[in-house]
């Protein structure tokens, strides 16, 4: 799965090198189109409403343009670019127009309404830095042109190309991650390039619901993606579930999936079961695509189409190893020995099922700074229906330092809210 694009009702997908389609029922479509590559993502975008536009689908794949006409049902390549786009990497469409960016630095307009005709006229690089432009993004009725170094605004205009810059609308924040620009919760996304004090780039999330970005990243996570061979191939997307909206970074090199949960502003990371417990890898998602109430996930290794729900307890019938980890508990006046007599989670309990009966939850922990975990030692969440069950663990033993791991991954309703640790 390289890309998802929902339009007319539809979901279209990119899969090896065929164009798709699928309903919200499952139908699935045959064959649309042929693209010339077959690896590597895809973007798509959409030339709005009938009676102006909703015909067109264009498809770029870093080799080629392609348009599929739902009304005509062909698909057309676009192959012959200007040598200032070459290989369109991004597509958007903003007030009729479908716009590109290439490998050269520079954006191409179409012509209005019209993703099948281009002209030499509506050409235009990035104006204010000498970067190359990495992609160009539509929100908030303006276009966004990141380009390795900074960021520029653009608006629609009268003329040749028909948008202009925005005075006053850049920033020195450049994109770190071509694919990693996604919205969500009102709110833009995309994994930044920061220049440090002395030159050093940072890669940090950086996020805007207006003209002025902020780092909604850690230091301890900007420092864990710092250590990742590469991150230029990140990619992200965003969804809303349960009233939580949430933006999902994968680096595929770096075998990694951070998610950021826009409502309550916390990280976690999300993995693949890979029959390692405590293996954490990124998770399969490789593309997402909203319809008709359904969350679609298309899977980067089989091509598999998921649907993504809060109350699912495994992953394609895999289990999903729910894990946190604590800070460090410690007597910060004396450093001395601290005896712990218990520890009780703040949890929903009588979540057992009549395939799962009693559900279990397992406790280690680390006297070393985390290096190392003592052995998992289980507590009951409750069968069915006993809702007083206490989630506890007693006589934990001497430490200066803890740190406590909490592991789930029984196929129930997991609900951990905080932890009450007695010691002294």
């Amino acid at each position: 799965m390289r890309g998802m694009h929902t339009f007319n009702n539809l979901i279209y997908f990119v899969a090896g090198s065929g164009l798709y389609s699928i309903t919200s029922g499952g139908t699935l479509s045959g064959l649309l189109g042929t693209l010339a590559t077959s690896s590597g993502r895809v973007q798509m975008a959409d030339n709005g409403l009938s009676p102006t536009g909703g015909n067109q689908l264009m498809i770029v794949d870093g080799t080629n343009g392609y348009i599929w006409n739902v009304n005509t049902t062909t698909f057309t390549t676009i192959s012959s670019w200007l040598s200032q786009v070459v290989a369109p990497q991004t597509v958007a469409y903003l007030g009729g127009y479908f716009i590109v960016s290439g490998t050269s630095g520079s954006f191409q307009v179409s012509a209005l309404y019209d993703g099948t005709t281009w002209s030499g006229l509506d050409v235009a690089a990035k104006s204010i830095n000498s970067d190359n432009l990495l992609a160009c993004y539509n929100t908030g009725g303006l276009l966004w042109l990141f380009g390795s170094d900074a960021m520029e605004i653009w608006q629609q205009t009268v003329g040749h190309p028909p948008f202009a810059l925005v005075p006053g609308f850049v920033s020195d924040y450049g994109l770190a991650a071509r694919f990693s620009v996604a919205k969500g919760g009102g709110t833009l996304f995309w994994l930044a390039n920061i220049k440090g004090d002395k030159g050093e780039l940072i890669g940090a999330v950086m996020a805007t619901s207006g003209s002025a970005p902020a780092v909604i990243s850690t230091p301890a996570i900007n420092w864990q993606w710092s250590q990742y061979l590469t991150v230029s191939d990140a990619f992200a997307y965003t969804y809303t579930l349960e009233g939580h909206s949430y933006y999902v970074l994968t680096f595929p090199t770096a075998n990694s999936t951070w998610v950021y949960d826009i409502t309550t502003q916390l990280w976690n990371e999300w993995s693949t079961y890979t029959n390692a417990p405590y293996v954490i890898g990124r998770h399969y998602g490789n593309a997402y695509a909203f319809l008709n109430g359904k969350h679609v996930i298309g899977d980067y290794q089989t091509g598999n189409l998921y649907t993504l729900s809060s109350t699912v307890y495994t992953d394609n019938g895999n289990p999903i190893v729910s894990m946190r980890t604590s800070q460090h508990l410690f007597n910060k006046g004396e450093l001395s020995n601290i005896v712990v007599g218990k520890i009780q989670i703040d949890a929903e309990t009588g979540v057992g099922d009549n395939v799962t009966i009693n559900p279990q939850a397992s406790l280690a922990w680390s006297k070393d700074g985390g290096h190392t975990y003592s052995s998992d030692y289980q507590a009951s969440m409750g069968p069915i229906g006993q809702f007083l069950t206490r989630l506890q663990w007693r006589r934990l033993g001497i430490a200066r330092d803890r740190v406590w791991r909490l592991t789930c991954s029984d196929p129930v309703k997991k609900v951990f809210m905080n932890a009450i640790v007695n010691g002294r």
